[in-house]
Order: C-alpha cells, then structure tokens, then sequence
C-alpha cells in the first residue's frame, strides 16, 4: 500500500468509502485530483470487491471540493462468513441456471419491455451510457417510443427508482440528471455480492435466501463477475428496508447500492470495458414483475438478532 494511506484498512472501511478518506489524504499532501486517481486505482487488488466504473473518480472530485470527512452513512455491520457460509450451503440448489429456468417470463426482452414492467404509468427515469457520463432522465414514453429505444438498449446503467424531477442539485451544487435531490422515494433495492471468493452460483444462493423476506423482482448478470438482484421495497418504511439491506450486507452485498441515486447495471444493457475484452451482454437472469405489484414483505418485522 502506498505510504499515503498508512493505517487505513480497505475492509474496514469498505471499497466505497476507502477511495473518498484516501483522496483526502492525497489533498492534504497537496497532490493533485488525477495524482490521487491513480494512486488509489493502484490499490485495487486490496480492495474486498473491485472497483466500479467512474467510482474512484467520483469520490476524488467529492473529497476535493469538501472540507468534510466522511460523509454521514449509516453504519453497516460487518459480513458474517460463518452465516454467509452457512446460508451459500442451505441454498446450493439456487443457482444462475435453476433461477433462469424458473423465471416467470422472459429473460430475452429488450430493456425497454423490460423497465414499462418494472415502473408503471410514465415516471421520469434515469439511465446512463457509463458511470459517470451520458447520464439522461427522461419521461419513460420518451425512453421507451420507436426512435429512443436504441438509448436503452446501449446503456449500461439505470437508477433503479424513478425521479421526481428532471435535474436535482448534487452535493457539489451542480444541477444534474441525477443526484439524491430529484431522486424519488425507494421503489427497489438492489443487492450485489460483489466479492472476488463468491461465485455466481454462490451469490444466486444468498439471494434466495433473501428472497424470504422481500420479493425477488429481477436478478441481472453485470457482464463481469456479479449478479445484481433487484427487490421490491414500494411504499415500505426506510428504516424496514434499511433492515432488510443490513442483512444483505452483513451476508457479503455491497453498502454502497444504498444510496438511492445509485446507478446499478441495466437488464439486458451492455457493459463496455477499459480493456480489449470490449463488450457484454448484461443478461437478464430472472423476471417475476408482478412481484413489484403484489406488495412486499419488507412491511414485515425482521427478527435480527438471528443474523
């Protein structure tokens, strides 16, 4: 590790936080922002999950134009291995195979039959060509008609909750097509296993088990080495579903898909990357939206102290 960030541990702190205490490291020794890109990029390998697309940018352009700490998050615990383990044995019969042959519709949609399922009516949706670039919130008649639906089709991200306004103010003060300002209430949680020793086969079990206390609306392939999967939380208490994600975290899924403006993999989207690996299918693994309108369980008390 660099001399720069000495005492600073990756796990516990966690990949989404790491990046945003190191870059102000880097600010204090007056480096500058693309010097503490690079810096914190090279550490990588000892990080718990890898890195998303935009995400050590983003948290470098946070540290240097804040004065602040760390930003205000609640706290997560930490993951229970002798849990996650134990849940990954339970359901060994729940893998990326038996969970698509099981999927109530269609995994073969395009994204734009896909997402009038998961957000009916016409919201403002937020989707983006990459992480931190392209990002667009439109009505979902506008995404959705004959000449825009090639914008869905080659995006590779959606905020999975609609927007109650076009542009919001970001922390910066910046308007911008997504921030936690025009971004509606919580309509879907997302859960990723995003841990380099976790299978896909092993993280399809932990979302089954998951899958006990909220409906399980979607899972989708991220085109790389996780799968995302998408519940249903519509009209359920934050502190309920706030429950529900600190079991999900506590089993191995990453903190970050908490905030509500995250961007998460589009169903059936394309992944681009760096490298001459060029492109991916995102793949939709399972569909069950009706689901989403059957109400969730998350409206139901979770007994904790049994994680």
């Amino acid at each position: 590790m660099h001399p720069s960030f000495k005492g600073l541990d990756p796990h516990k702190l966690g990949t989404h936080k790491f990046p945003f205490v190191a870059a102000l490291r880097c600010k204090e020794a007056g480096l500058t922002d693309e010097q503490a890109e690079q810096l914190i990029e090279a550490e990588e390998d000892l990080m718990p999950r890898y890195f998303k697309p935009g995400e050590v940018w983003e948290a470098v352009c946070s540290a240097y134009s804040s004065s602040q700490k760390t930003p205000a998050t609640p706290k997560w615990p930490a993951v229970n291995k002798v849990k996650q383990q134990q849940v990954i044995a339970e359901n060994s019969h729940a893998t990326v195979t038996t969970l698509q042959q099981c999927s109530p519709e269609s995994v073969q949609q395009e994204p734009w039959e896909i997402l009038v399922k998961l957000f009916p009516g016409d919201p403002l949706i937020c989707v983006s060509r990459e992480f931190n670039s392209g990002t667009d919130t439109q009505l979902m008649s506008v995404l959705t008609n004959k000449l825009s639906r090639w914008v869905l089709k080659t995006a590779s991200f959606i905020v999975p909750s609609s927007m109650k306004k076009r542009k919001g103010k970001t922390m910066n003060g910046r308007l911008s097509d997504r921030s936690l300002d025009n971004t509606g209430p919580r309509q879907h949680i997302v859960v990723e296993i995003d841990d380099k020793t976790i299978t896909k086969d092993q993280q399809v079990a932990i979302l089954n088990h998951l899958a006990q206390f909220a409906p399980l609306v979607m899972a989708v392939d991220s085109g790389n080495k996780s799968i995302h999967g998408w519940f249903a939380c519509h009209n359920v208490d934050e502190n309920r579903i706030r429950d529900f994600f600190s079991l999900a975290v506590s089993l191995g899924a990453d903190s970050a898909a908490w905030a509500r403006c995250q961007l998460v993999r589009m169903p059936n989207g394309i992944r681009r990357f760096k490298d001459d690996r060029g492109s991916r299918k995102q793949s939709l693994i399972y569909f069950n939206p009706i689901n989403r309108r059957m109400g969730s369980p998350l409206a139901l008390e979770l007994k904790l102290n049994t994680i």
